[in-house]
């Protein structure tokens, strides 16, 4: 019999078993208590806890254990909306038939009615929340409890105190008894969550670590099932990590609703407030005292809602919220706002609750929107910024401050989707030409407009404000950035301020760093530019960043430095602004940037870089629209295809309609030039010739006839070559010779490269040998690997050293993936390999060149000058890598070089003399 009478804990989940973990003290006392009441002696059991520990469910098991071995049950569960009710919890467990106002007389009846009841088998009275009973049915329980002690009838409570630290006195009363006993349930440990997931991981199923289960649900069983039930819902039975969805919602809600009204108001008001929710704040926007505040946030700490004021998942913030119904809601963020705003909160903090209130009646409301989106576009976040600010526009009612807001709200829909932004500039332009928009606000949309090649558009608002007086230094800026970036759009201008381009070493300017980086450009394009133009541009990069707007400073600098042919402090620039622009998280700006790498990487000779970053810019920008930065991606990405020997890309971008305003920019400009080498190297000299023609008459036009922007005469000298106009090709080679500048070095290089071509032959060799050396120094990798292929074939009579140097032209052009190139090379690399002989040591000492090096060191610079690798110098000198290593270490340093690419030549040569 006394088997029969004992608790079992599941060994499945079922339902509820994970409540019943770590509970087996407890269910040892709950088969004693029926153990005693069949033995006839009564038992008073309190069970306390926090609401979702289970009290219920033991409840549940011991009543159908009790009626199983044949008790008598009476159940009641008493709820707050009832505790005003006179005996409303005792109507549950007996029939009254009347209703008398002496407590003592319902008591009695009471008695009798158990009295009877017990005669016939052991009774069992459960009440469930007995801190909701009213007062009048706890007076006749106590009386029964008393009366009953030694008969076979108990009586098992549970109750909660919720955000009460003592009970009600009728309550305190009843569980506080002398000859109650009191059982409490805890959350569960962190133990007790492991043994439950190790139960659940013995069916092959999985829901994060112990720890991460209990941090989350802070040993809450009901928060636990709700996870486990989650992670059945959604199907991830084989999860390592904790799945949270409305089961785990739904829970959190029940708990807070469970522990009472008050904690209600708690959960709420830190939802609304977020992370500005202190406890006094938070007392007064939920109307509770400081203390019940504090109890509050304790309780539900414990509970595994909150960790302090903050909740413990934002899956959790959320339902709350939903929770709070649609009209109490706006009410309560405009009360936060009002809260937050008389504490001297951050603008941020206040708009936050701002944005949920509809209507604002706050007239604070508008500067407080707008200082508060200046706050989120200083710390990056444009999507706050956005959203403060058309909340301040909807709430303005003048006019003038509606255009205001509406300018702002356009940059920074620039600055977030720069290819959507076309359309919202041009809802400025009517405004601006009614003279309802600042002159500052309508150049910037004009440099906007510019941009998305509105060249129209732009023109107008330009005209607008340049018969407008006093804006002399934003005028100059916009002309001369103009002039530069679209010069073909400048020459249009009706009414014209002439840029007064640099005519010299330019002094430090006085104006803003917008004015001073538009005459550096406008210096280095009308190749007036000198080290002081450079530092300035530095400078500027330096103390500027990536500005605002749609062209900032950080645009006409870099091109300032490529067109200048610093290319390496150009990449390095580069390379800081991304920085800047992926922790701003700012689109326009990595767009922008993109473009200029890929520039930068193609000029560099880095092929393969230059198409990938051309090819990032391009997936940000979708769609068939142009604008500037697409129109430089695609160019990018056709040169360095074309190089690449993958000239069906090229041909798909080259395929692409291309609208008429962008030859009225740098970057149509370059388009023709790109398109230009495409028809060249696909066989069609008289096309290319066109557009490289093309490119000279708009560079003529324009006054910004330099080789570093579009190098046309070379690409012209190339066409007519290939169409039999030797002396027309060469007059162009020979008059960029004499224009070249011989302290840009790339520009010089490639010169000296096409002047060989229209030299006599024995002249050849040494106008290359220089060209290599110049654009090797340069750091132009594609170009030098074109210059020591053409040496190659200058020199084939003697096929030893052209075998050399065409080696080393394929190696290069290889590091370039210029495929192509060196296929053109050696068409059977691996042959040519095996074929070429080693160097004799012997005879390398006699080159000069050698005189500086040990013996070792010579037989391994020679290999390396050959363009063989580390380990193949390894195996060929029966030495190791790192012992090769080593050598060229010491062999750059006594060079004064830093790689194998800056090799000289004339350890090719000699290597071949050897051979």
């Amino acid at each position: 019999m006394e088997e029969e009478l004992q608790l079992q804990i599941p060994s499945d989940r079922g339902s509820f078993a994970v409540f019943l973990v770590e509970r087996e003290e407890v269910v040892e006392e709950l088969n004693s208590i029926i153990a005693d009441t069949f033995s006839g002696n009564g038992v008073v059991a309190v069970i306390g806890g926090s609401t979702a520990t289970g009290k219920t469910t033991l409840l549940r098991d011991l009543n159908e254990k009790a009626r199983a071995a044949g008790a008598t049950i009476f159940n009641a569960m008493c709820s707050r909306d009832e505790q005003s009710l006179p005996y409303g919890m005792l109507g549950q467990l007996l029939t009254l038939n009347e209703r008398r106002s002496d407590r003592a007389g319902i008591a009695r009846d009471t008695h009798r009615t158990a009295a009877e009841l017990v005669r016939n088998g052991p009774v069992l009275i459960i009440v469930d929340d007995v801190q909701f009973a009213d007062e009048e049915s706890l007076h006749c329980l106590r009386y029964l409890a008393r009366r009953m002690m030694f008969s076979p009838l108990s009586i098992v409570v549970t109750w909660d105190a919720g955000l009460n630290h003592t009970p009600l006195p009728a309550v305190e009363a009843f569980i506080y008894g002398s000859s109650v006993r009191r059982i409490h349930l805890k959350p569960l440990t962190r133990e007790g969550v492991g043994r439950l997931l190790a139960a659940e991981r013995g069916s092959g199923e999985g829901i994060g670590s112990p720890a991460d289960l209990y941090r989350l649900s802070r040993g809450n069983p009901l928060i636990i099932k709700a996870l486990l039930d989650d992670r059945d819902r959604l199907g991830r039975p084989d999860a390592d990590e904790i799945v949270v969805g409305s089961a785990y919602q739904q829970a959190v809600v029940t708990c807070v609703r469970n522990v009472g009204p008050l904690a209600v108001r708690v959960a709420r008001g830190i939802a609304v407030l977020g992370d500005t929710a202190d406890v006094q704040l938070l007392s007064r926007l939920a109307d509770v005292h400081t203390a019940t505040t504090q109890r509050g946030i304790e309780v539900l700490t414990g509970l595994g809602i909150l960790d302090g004021r903050e909740f413990r998942h934002p899956a959790g913030r959320a339902c709350v919220l939903d929770d709070i119904p649609v009209g109490e809601h706006g009410a309560l963020r405009s009360k936060a706002a009002q809260l937050l705003y008389d504490d001297g909160a951050p603008a941020t903090a206040v708009a936050d609750q701002l944005v949920a209130v509809d209507p604002i009646r706050h007239e604070w409301a508008l500067p407080v929107l707008r200082q508060a989106a200046q706050q989120a576009q200083s710390s990056h976040d444009l999507t706050r910024a956005i959203t403060y600010l058309k909340l301040a526009r909807d709430c303005c009612a003048d006019e003038v401050t509606q255009n205001e807001i509406k300018v702002q709200l356009t940059q920074l829909h620039w600055l977030q989707e720069p290819g959507n932004s076309s359309d919202r500039f041009l809802t400025l332009k009517a405004p601006i030409l009614a003279g309802k928009i600042g002159v500052r606000s309508a150049l910037t949309s004009a440099a906007a407009l510019l941009w998305n090649l509105r060249m129209e558009d732009a023109l107008e608002v330009i005209g607008h404000v340049d018969a407008t007086a006093g804006v002399d230094e934003e005028l100059r800026t916009t002309e001369l950035l103009m002039s530069s970036i679209y010069p073909g759009v400048y020459a249009r201008l009706t009414r014209r301020r002439a840029p007064q381009a640099a005519t010299g070493p330019l002094r430090p300017g006085t104006g803003s760093a917008g004015l001073r980086i538009a005459e550096s450009l406008s210096a280095v394009l009308r190749n007036t530019v000198d080290e002081h133009t450079i530092v300035r541009i530095e400078q500027t990069l330096q103390d500027e960043g990536l500005t605002s707007g749609p062209i900032g400073t950080a645009a006409p600098a870099l091109l300032g430095l490529v067109y200048a042919d610093r290319l390496e402090s150009a990449d390095a620039w580069c390379d800081r602004l991304m920085t800047e622009a992926n922790r701003r998280g700012a689109p326009a700006g990595r767009l922008m940037l993109l473009g200029f790498r890929s520039m930068i990487s193609y000029r560099q000779g880095h092929l393969k870089a230059a198409a990938e970053r051309a090819s990032a810019a391009l997936r940000q920008m979708p769609g068939q629209d142009w604008n500037v930065s697409v129109g430089h991606a695609i160019n990018s990405l056709v040169q360095a295809s074309t190089s690449m020997g993958n000239h069906e890309v090229a041909a798909e971008c080259l395929a692409r309609p291309v609208p008429r305003a962008l030859f009225h920019t740098l970057a149509g400009l370059h388009y023709l030039h790109a398109r230009g080498r495409h028809y060249l190297a696909t066989g069609h000299p008289h096309a290319a010739q066109a557009d490289f023609m093309a490119c000279g008459e708009l560079m003529r036009e324009w006054d910004m006839d330099i080789p570093s922007l579009v190098p046309w005469r070379l690409g012209a000298t190339e066409a007519l070559l290939g169409v039999g106009e030797r002396e027309w090709a060469t007059a162009l080679a020979e008059e960029e010779f004499r224009r070249a500048d011989l302290f840009s070095g790339t520009s010089y290089g490639m010169t000296l490269r096409t002047l060989a071509m229209v030299r006599a032959p024995h002249e050849r060799p040494a106008l290359l040998e220089k060209a290599f050396s110049v654009l090797q120094l340069s750091g132009s990798h594609y170009e030098a690997a074109l210059a020591l292929a053409d040496l190659s074939r200058a020199i084939s009579g003697d096929k030893a050293k052209a075998r050399v140097i065409a080696r080393r032209a394929w190696r290069m052009a290889k590091n370039c993936h210029a495929d192509e190139l060196c296929q053109s090379l050696m068409p059977k690399h691996p042959a040519a390999t095996r074929a070429l002989p080693a160097p004799a040591a012997d005879d390398a000492g006699n080159d000069a060149l050698f005189g500086r090096l040990s013996s070792s060191e010579s037989r391994v610079a020679v290999l390396a000058a050959q363009g063989y690798s580390n380990r193949e110098i390894g195996d060929r000198l029966f030495v190791t890598v790192s012992t090769v290593e080593q050598h060229l270490t010491r062999i750059y340093r006594k060079l004064n070089i830093r790689n194998r690419d800056q090799l000289p030549t004339e350890l090719r040569l000699a290597a071949a003399t050897s051979a």
